[in-house]
């Protein structure tokens, strides 16, 4: 049995990815389309449900309801800025209920209300399948990529939405983290110290984090996030074209949703062309009242359209290095990752920011976080492998947490951008106020502080909130705990220890106990509230289910109805190859045509059994034909079978005479191949005989020179001696000569003197 694998899944804005880690490397999933990235994207119909392609093909003939986005409304509250502004060119309705966001869908007839996270799990269920399918085994564990800054209701969505799909959470990975995790895989031979940053700009929010690389740990230092990305630069050009539209014709249609459906689709297209290209058309045929609209649009154009939101990436880049305690110096690698990188004006932007530092591109923009997923994926999984092994990543907190203090400051006691797991404590002291009691700080000046009676008990309620705002009314609000303090005996001030505890998926536990008191009893929670009850969540699930079920019949209809084609196009072909025209054959040719034609009339509206049904009857009057045609053709049948037999033994036997005659061929050419090989032995054998007698006269000749060898070395031996003597006696002849030249200059000197 195979182990088991876990995915890692980059839920993505506008496209989503699926990879897993084995076999030593990351394989990113295809679809059942063979694409690597599907479409965020879901489509509700009379008849069933979409993902992916199929939804975003059909998206505006269906705009209504057909679904994008979800992943900008999971977590948020109906009244948020973010989820306001993006309502503006959606076709779906959003609706409130109890001040969460609901989708509106009109599904086989009905009318729907469904959740973000329902939207998502659907997504999650496609990549699930697709993930089962090229493993071939059961998928239940993923590692989920999130934006930097999510908060924890966004993180706790995204959850929500894994367990409605059947996937168990094994950990949240920041995107640009996961990004940086998939490089330092790529470039597993890293050893000295690197300081990265990687820009994730996708459709939805860019992301930007800086990391610490060295040997394998992969250490998050600060990560922040905007929500701005390729969605706003299409919304941008949409809006440009519908006041196009309407200054060209005098028609307004931002209120027709098929038509701006269209257009959208069209300025996606025109996005994404001009990362590559200068010009870019857009050509609708019949776009709103029988106008049709074709225009150009240039890059240079797109670039001063988009100018304010392109210099908004570097926002999230500036904080990011700053709350990293790094100078851009400090930079060694800057990563590009997110399909909205490509575009030539960021990339610029990006460069000039870095001092003209070369931007590195190596990396699969859109299937990098996807894969940095995978690897964290199969690190939890306890995967044998040298990659990873070894691996370690360190996250970081992405929201500081803290509790409401006096006049609703929010006092942070665990800071973001801090490594996780982590505990961190804070010591306050309870004192009164105008509104009642509240926390503060232990400070030096101990004034107005409460004092605790005897015999009195109080209940102290803590309230826990998320957010870098300085005033708690801006933050998100997680929990409320309470602690309850009696004194027996004297009265007391009151001293609290608050602490946080937080996990890798940033989940924290928070804990309060009074200081000096051992027998005050210590509250404990974790932190957050439920966006759903148990009941909620029952039925959430119960209705996803509802929902697989189907899309499970629909295959099934769809598997019939192919059957039912195919066995009724086949007969139809073998009935009018026979050509016979009796009663029988022309009942079931007019029954074929019949099947056909409900087929063709009935394709949004057929049910399992009528396919059944009608297979079976045209098989019960196809049974009496097939039957007589075999009684009618046995003895012909027979007859056929015993000739082929007659025949087939007659060409064995010709073939085996033919064996036979070449066999006789061989044995005679043998025979005369025997004689040959005879001659060729005794030749061989006379050649033998010559080569013995010219070694031994050969070896004869090598004695007659070894001795003259030795001889003439012997004379020459006796040469040089004789030439030593010779020398010795030229030098003493030598030396002689210039002893009698010495006597005869000094004899001859006198005379020399006198002259």
């Amino acid at each position: 049995m195979s182990k088991k694998l876990a995915i890692g899944i980059d839920l993505g804005t506008t496209f989503s990815c699926v990879a897993v880690f084995r076999n030593g490397k990351v394989e990113v999933i295809p679809n059942d389309r063979g694409n690597q990235t599907t479409p965020s994207c879901v489509a509700f119909t009379d008849t069933e449900w979409l993902v992916g392609e199929a939804a975003k093909s059909q998206a505006f003939l269906n705009p209504v309801n057909t679904i994008f986005n979800a992943k900008r409304m999971v977590g948020r509250c109906s009244n948020d800025s973010v989820l306001l502004s993006s309502k503006k060119y959606q076709a779906f309705e959003i609706i409130d209920k109890s001040n969460h966001p609901m989708i509106k869908v009109t599904y086989k007839g009905e009318v729907k209300e469904l959740y973000p996270e329902q939207i998502l799990a659907i997504i999650f269920t496609k990549l699930k399948k697709s993930a089962e399918a090229y493993l071939g085994q059961v998928v239940t564990d993923a590692v989920i990529t999130v934006p930097a800054t999510f908060n924890f209701f966004q993180r706790q969505a995204i959850n929500d939405a894994a367990i409605i799909a059947g996937l168990t959470l094994l950990r949240f990975v920041v995107e640009p983290a996961a990004a940086a995790i998939a490089y330092s895989i790529e470039k597993p031979n890293v050893k000295t110290e690197c300081n990265v940053i990687v820009v994730d700009c996708g459709g939805g929010c860019t992301n930007v984090s800086t990391l610490f690389i060295e040997e394998g740990v992969v250490e998050l230092r600060a990560a922040f996030h905007t929500h701005l990305g390729g969605e706003d630069f299409v919304d941008r050009l949409l809006g440009h074209f519908i006041n196009e539209f309407k200054r060209k014709f005098k028609k307004d249609i931002s209120e027709n949703k098929k038509s701006v459906s269209r257009l959208r689709n069209a300025c996606e297209v025109a996005k994404i062309s001009l990362s590559s290209i200068t010009e870019a058309c857009i050509e609708l045929d019949s776009l709103f009242e029988g106008i049709s609209f074709y225009t150009k649009i240039t890059r240079t154009k797109f670039e001063e359209m988009c100018a304010d939101l392109f210099r908004r990436v570097l926002d999230p880049v500036e904080t990011t290095i700053r709350d990293g305690r790094l100078a851009i110096g400090d930079i060694h690698e800057v990563i590009l990752v997110g399909g909205s990188t490509r575009i030539p004006k960021i990339q610029k932007l990006l460069q000039d920011f870095f001092n003209g530092k070369n931007l590195n591109k190596s990396l699969n923009p859109d299937q990098a976080a996807a894969c940095g997923a995978a690897v964290q994926a199969a690190c939890l999984c306890g995967v044998s492998h040298p990659l990873v092994e070894d691996f370690l990543f360190l996250p970081v907190l992405p929201l500081s947490v803290g509790i409401e203090t006096i006049d609703g400051i929010m006092d942070v006691v665990m800071k973001r951008n801090i490594t996780v797991p982590q505990e961190c404590s804070n010591i306050y002291t309870l004192r009164n106020a105008v509104d009642g009691l509240c926390f503060e700080r232990v400070r030096k000046e101990r004034t107005n502080l409460y004092v605790l009676e005897p015999n009195e008990e109080i209940v102290i309620p803590i309230r826990i909130f998320e957010g870098e705002r300085a005033m708690v009314a801006n933050n998100i609000l997680l929990g409320e705990l309470y602690l309850t303090i009696s004194s027996s005996k004297s009265s007391r001030v009151i001293e609290l220890e608050i602490t946080f505890d937080s996990d890798r998926n940033f989940y924290s536990c928070v804990s309060a106990t009074e200081i000096g008191n051992s027998a005050s009893i210590m509250a404990r929670m974790f932190v957050g509230k439920k966006r759903f009850s148990d009941e909620q969540f029952e039925c959430i699930i119960k209705e996803a289910e509802n929902l697989n079920d189907d899309f499970a019949e629909q295959k099934a209809i769809i598997a019939a109805r192919e059957h039912l084609e195919r066995y009724t196009f086949s007969v139809k072909n073998q009935m009018e190859e026979t050509k016979r025209l009796n009663v029988m054959y022309k009942s079931v040719l007019a029954k074929c045509t019949e099947i056909i034609d409900w087929l063709d009339d009935n394709a949004s509206h057929l049910e399992k059994q009528e396919i059944e049904c009608h297979q079976k009857e045209l098989e019960d009057m196809c049974r009496p034909i097939v039957f007589s045609q075999n009684n009618s053709t046995g003895k012909e049948i027979q007859q056929t079978v015993q000739m082929k037999i007659v025949s087939s033994l007659e060409s064995a036997l010709k073939e085996s005479e033919a064996q036979l005659k070449g066999l006789e061929a061989k044995f005679v050419s043998s025979r005369h191949h025997e004689v040959e090989l005879a001659t060729q032995i005794s030749t061989l054998e006379t050649s033998s005989a010559r080569l013995k007698y010219i070694l031994k006269l050969s070896e004869f000749q090598n004695t007659e020179l070894k001795n003259s060898t030795i001889s003439l070395t012997a004379r020459l031996e006796t040469s040089e001696t004789h030439a030593r003597v010779v020398a010795d006696r030229l030098v003493q002849a030598e030396a002689r000569v210039q002893e009698l030249e010495t006597r005869l200059s000094q004899e001859l000197q006198p005379f020399w003197v006198v002259t």
